[in-house]
């Protein structure tokens, strides 16, 4: 082969390289892969922001040299430090953002400065440096330091990074990121700590302020971190005033520094600060402080001579000094201050300074008391009619015992309090604040006369707080002097209610007390008749007047009810309960207690007992009770008269010789009584009294309800309203019957075929009040006297048909007033006597069910038809001469009473009603 031909063969191989290379996205439909970029590399390797002690960063100024910017040194205790150009505590955090931008960054690509087609130092700003940061690292056990400088030059014309060349020599980095350059272009002040005051908030101890406000000196309290005292002038500290205080001044920064390099603060107006602000607090282990000893020589004893009993070096102590001047702008938004000595100027905000600038007045605590009321044993309340709710003086004690409240007051015993009653009378007494002081020449504080007084004990403390009310103007608050502190000061007397209340309004709420396994009978006294239940083989059973099983849960949901039962408030202590209409009241109800073991029955709840003899609710009132046969014996309750004592005989009767014989044996405690009766005092409350007790206490107008309430089962029928297919109503002369045709209710013609439709609503309605009718109370547990009760002439007769199951119920309500004795028990209205054909019982029924079937046969009667209007006659002109006579008016028709659908009166205020008859059967008549 030729060399030509070779020459030409590798010519087009070449050609097909080249071709395949510039078009091969065209030949291929892939771009190729684009060439991989250099991995990132660490600009300074084996060292960490932890690792570095020193820093220092230098700039170059227009001369072409290096001038130091800052230099900083630490961190000592996790404290970096300012060395130059000033002194003190540095940023943190800026510090650590320094660090971080030069030991964290990263490069790329580097550059051969000088070399062919690579620029120079000079065009990089890297000779000199635009800066040059020198930091000093910690070497590794007993190496040497590592000392790393990183000089900084110009950023990239186009896109980022930033020129870097490390220790003056070599090749130069191309970092990624201008962070670094960032940082070094940051003002000097950026690097400066802004706290100005380095103390920590629990090692403070003592706070000074002297300002145009007065002077002040607050002591930490010794064995209470969190509770200051107020040493000048003495007096008791306002716990979050001061807190505020605290916290501000520790948390005080620097808004701006103004000046390093003071020499005139008049300028400042820090020659004469208008507040300066002192903090001594406990000195750290290790810090410069000034150190207080407590054996220097006494007085008169020379160097060397003190005592040999030394006393114990006082802690080291570290004080802060804030002094505040001018105002640094003209918005007065912020004020100039020097901190101790030095010659440096900041300014801080107006908030703070303003948060700061408090007088005595500001930090002291305006508690009247100013004790912890939760460790309070005892309260003394002695209070003028002036300012009693009232009217009335108000004199009562209170006491802690075993972890309960009772009230005393004179004549009686002390009685259990309400401890909610109580808590809110302290918390009230513990919040109470005074308006202003009034102290030294203040006309309150001179004229100041006593007038009533409160006093609290708190437990572990030997003399008791409390406070004097003095004379009250018309239209100022009430004054008051506290009597540990020996000041005066004004109060609003809108923060006084609790302590208005006189002592009725401490007792307990709990009416009664009793233990429910000892309970062997209960007995319900209304003014129609008396239930007796009794507790036979573990089973309650009803004696009276019926033996029967009452509902399950009555008795135990009345014994529940008894127990929890509380009194809204207590109203009197007093005997006259023929006022209240408590005398014999209009229901009573009596638990009885079988004997514990010659244990005394448990005293009534807050109360105190009374000689009265207590009265069954079974039994017959007092006035008609039989003569005892026995008419000494002691009274139920009451102790049998003592014996004479040798003091109490006449003079000159010979004293009888003891008979020998032996000690009986006591007799065994009888079954306890605990009664509890009850009467309407307004429209919407009731008032009651348990016997042998003397106070008048206020319950909701249900429990009435709830106690007179039917114990044995209360339905009438046992019918189903969707049953019903045929429904008669007969009220006075109108009979009306329906019937269901089809799901449609017709009016039936004479015959009994339906014949005109009526409103299907109507009629269901009728149908499901009729069914649903049941004994609010049953009025007799028979029915031999229908006549006593108006049932032998029926207002309503309805009468409900089950045609499927042939099945008819007769529903009788009479037209004749419920007693008004029974008819108060009840809050619903209309009430009815009412019977059930073929019933065993009379009931009492109540509601608007009652209602809708005593409007039944208006409803569903048929419309009477209008009777037409005759035709006026034409009016013609008296003739002349004839006198005009006035009409004469027609009298107005006297409208017919409807028997049956007649409603009863509203109701008006009870009167007290006559004690109750025994009935004369078991059901019995309201005659």
């Amino acid at each position: 082969m030729r060399y030509t031909t070779t020459l030409i063969l590798a010519l087009v191989v070449l050609a097909a390289v080249v071709v395949i290379y510039f078009y091969h996205d065209d030949l291929t439909g892939k771009p190729p892969a684009p060439p991989k970029p250099a991995a990132a590399k660490p600009l300074i390797e084996d060292l960490s922001p932890d690792d570095i002690t020193e820093a220092a960063l230098q700039e170059t100024g227009p001369d072409g040299a290096l001038a130091t910017k800052l230099a900083i040194t630490g961190p000592a205790k996790d404290q970096w430090r300012l060395t130059e150009p000033v002194t003190g505590a540095a940023d943190e955090y800026e510090v650590r953002r320094l660090l971080r931008g030069a030991l964290e960054s990263q490069y790329r690509n580097v550059i051969e400065p000088g070399a062919k087609g690579q620029p120079s130092l000079k065009d990089l700003k890297l000779d000199p440096p635009a800066y040059r940061l020198t930091l000093k690292g910690k070497g590794e056990k007993d190496a040497e330091p590592r000392t790393v400088t990183v000089d900084i030059g110009r950023t990239p014309v186009v896109g980022s990074g930033l020129y870097v060349r490390l220790d003056g020599k070599g090749n130069v980095f191309v970092l990624e990121s201008a962070d670094l350059y960032d940082r070094v272009r940051e003002r000097l002040d950026t690097y400066r700590d802004r706290n100005l005051v380095d103390l920590v908030r629990d090692d403070v101890v003592r706070m000074e302020l002297a300002g145009e406000k007065g002077a002040v000196r607050l002591d930490r309290a010794e064995g209470d971190a969190e509770r200051w005292i107020l040493a000048e002038p003495r007096a008791r500290a306002d716990t979050d005033a001061v807190a505020t205080l605290l916290r501000t001044a520790l948390g005080l920064m620097a808004a701006d520094f103004v000046s390093d390099s003071v020499d005139d603060f008049a300028r400042y107006g820090l020659a004469e600060p208008r507040l300066t602000v002192t903090l001594v607090a406990k000195a750290a282990d290790g810090e410069d402080a000034e150190k207080k000893t407590e054996d220097q020589p006494k007085k008169g004893e020379k160097e060397g001579e003190a005592s040999e009993e030394k006393k114990p070096d006082a802690e080291p102590e570290k004080t802060v000094v804030l002094a505040f001047g001018g105002w640094a702008d003209l918005k007065r938004e912020s004020v100039y201050v020097r901190i101790g000595d030095s010659k440096s100027v900041v300014a801080v905000e107006k908030g703070d300074f303003l948060k700061l600038d408090k007088g005595p007045a500001d930090l002291r605590d305006k508690h009247v008391l100013g004790v912890d009321a939760d460790r309070a044993v005892e309260v003394q309340v002695r209070l003028p009619a002036t300012l009693a709710e009232g009217g009335q003086p108000i004199a009562y004690d209170l006491t802690k015992t075993d972890g309960h409240w009772y009230v005393k007051t004179e004549g009686r015993e002390k009685m259990k309090a309400d401890t909610a009653a109580v808590d809110a009378l302290l918390k009230e007494l513990g919040d109470l604040k005074v308006i202003y002081f009034a102290e030294g020449d203040d006309a309150d504080a001179k004229a100041f006369k006593a007038a009533g007084s409160v006093r609290i004990q708190v437990e572990k403390e030997t003399a008791a707080a409390g406070l004097e009310f003095g004379a009250r103007g018309d239209d100022v608050p009430a004054l008051v002097r506290n009597l540990r502190e020996d000041w005066a000061g004004r109060i609003n007397e809108k923060d006084l209610v609790h302590l208005k209340k006189d002592w009725l309004q401490m007792l307990d709420k709990q009416v009664l007390e009793f233990d429910p396994d000892r309970v062997t009978r209960l007995a319900i006294r209304g003014p129609d008749r008396t239930n007796v239940f009794e507790k036979k083989d573990g089973k309650w059973v009803m004696t009276g007047p019926v033996e029967a099983d009452p509902r399950a849960a009555f008795v135990p949901d009345r014994l529940d009810d008894l127990m929890a039962l509380k009194c809204e408030k207590v109203l009197a202590a007093t005997k006259d309960f023929e006022t209240w209409n408590l005398e014999h009241g209009e229901l009573a109800v009596t638990v009885t207690l079988e004997a514990e073991n010659e244990t005394p029955a448990p005293a009534p709840a807050g109360e105190t007992e009374t000689p009265e003899k207590p009265q069954p609710a079974d039994e017959k009132p007092e006035a008609e009770a039989e003569t005892p046969a026995a008419e000494n014996a002691p009274a139920e309750g009451e102790k049998p008269a003592a014996e004479k004592t040798e003091a109490e005989k006449p003079a000159g009767e010979t004293p009888e010789a003891p008979a020998e014989k032996p000690e009986a044996p006591a007799a065994p405690a009888g079954p306890v009584e605990v009664t509890l009766i009850l009467a309407h005092h307004t429209e919407a409350k009731v008032v009651g009294r348990v016997v042998g007790r003397d106070l008048v206490v206020q319950f909701p107008l249900t429990l009435l309800k709830d106690l007179a309430s039917e114990p044995l089962p209360t339905d009438m029928t046992d019918l189903f309203s969707g049953d019903i297919d045929r429904l008669t109503v007969t009220a006075g002369d109108t009979r009306v019957t329906v019937t269901k045709v089809d799901d449609a209710w017709f009016r039936t013609d004479k015959a009994g075929r339906p014949e005109t439709q009526v409103a299907k609503a109507d009629v269901d309605t009728i149908v499901n009040a009729a069914v649903d009718l049941k004994a609010a109370r049953w009025a007799a547990y028979d029915t031999t006297q229908q006549a006593a009760f108006g049932l032998d002439q029926p207002a309503v007769c309805i009468a409900l048909t089950d045609t499927d199951k042939d099945k008819t119920a007769t529903i009788l309500l009479s037209g004749k007033p419920v007693d008004a004795r029974v008819d108060a028990l009840f809050d619903e209205q209309p009430l009815r006597y009412a019977f059930a054909e073929g019933g065993e019982r009379i009931a009492l029924v109540a509601g608007k069910n009652v209602q809708t079937v005593l409007d039944a046969a208006a409803t569903l009667a048929p419309p009477k038809p209008e009777t037409p209007k005759p035709d006026a006659p034409a009016k013609t002109e008296p003739a002349a001469g004839d006198a005009e006579k006035p009409d004469t008016p027609k009298p107005e028709p006297t409208p017919k009473p409807d028997a049956g659908a007649a409603k009863k009166p509203a109701k008006k205020p009870k009167a007290a009603p006559a004690p109750p008859k025994e009935p004369a059967t078991e059901g019995n008549s309201p005659e």
